[in-house]
């Protein structure tokens, strides 16, 4: 149950709850919960992976089209 405990923690408590009733459902699916991994946070020291740049890109293009706007 390790892996379950690890995906609750990564999905958010309430998640918890619910695991039971759905890994039995997952089971009839053919689906399989994934192997507990060690995330590795780079983002602090300015390490992203390439995505990041679109999601930049999408928002500087939204500031420079909309200047002074307003979340």
């Amino acid at each position: 149950m390790r892996r379950a405990s690890a995906l609750c923690l990564a999905a958010g408590l309430s998640a918890c709850a619910s695991l039971p009733q759905v890994e039995p459902l997952l089971g009839e699916a053919t689906l399989a919960i994934p192997a507990d991994t060690k995330f590795l946070s780079t983002g602090r020291r300015g390490v992203h992976s390439e995505h990041l740049g679109y999601v930049l890109a999408e928002m500087q293009f939204l500031q420079r089209a909309y200047p002074g706007a307003r979340w």
